[in-house]
């Protein structure tokens, strides 16, 4: 079966995608999941034919987005997991989002403090993350400033579990406490 497209027939603008290609570069990930047990996202704002999606997610475990849009279309078309992510989120968006997603990311401290409540009584069970640019962000600096005060004592344990204590002291959750740290504080 001769496979071979002229380019130079199809109408532009055209986009052309080699399965062959896809389901092996998926085959590489699936690898570098099977390898080390993490979790690969698609990325829809980099790559949003969802007429992929049903391949993508034999590979995957669920899509990324950064809008309540992106979001709807990979809770829709992909099935799996969906992650958010924005700088910021409008109380509208939040409603729209808390019944399609898996794990919210906040911007800030402040973004989880305004949206918590929300989150714990949405009916679906929401990881909730919180973004730390160590090089940019002053909620790093102060936890850098707190750290170090701590580290001060001489204690690497009591660092680490103050800073997982800070990290989720917003969320009603000790079992997300439990799950990273590996035990119980």
């Amino acid at each position: 079966m001769d496979t071979t497209i002229d380019f130079q027939s199809l109408p532009t603008p055209s986009y052309v995608v080699d399965e062959t290609l896809l389901r092996r570069n998926l085959e590489i990930l699936k690898s570098v999941k099977d390898q080390t047990g993490c979790k690969i996202l698609l990325a829809q704002k980099a790559f949003s034919m969802y007429h992929f999606y049903p391949l993508i997610a034999e590979y995957l475990d669920g899509t990324t987005a950064s809008s309540v849009h992106e979001a709807q279309l990979g809770f829709e078309e992909f099935g799996k997991e969906t992650h958010v992510f924005a700088p910021a989120f409008k109380k509208e968006e939040m409603e729209a989002l808390l019944p399609i997603v898996d794990h919210i990311v906040f911007n800030s401290p402040n973004q989880v403090k305004l949206y918590a409540e929300m989150v714990k009584n949405s009916q679906r069970p929401i990881e909730i993350g919180l973004r730390v640019n160590p090089e940019l962000s002053t909620f790093a600096g102060v936890l850098r400033h707190r750290l170090a005060i701590l580290a001060a004592n001489g204690n690497p344990e009591h660092v680490a579990r103050r800073l997982l204590q800070t990290l989720f002291s917003l969320s009603s959750s000790r079992d997300t406490i439990q799950r990273v740290e590996g035990r119980s504080l």
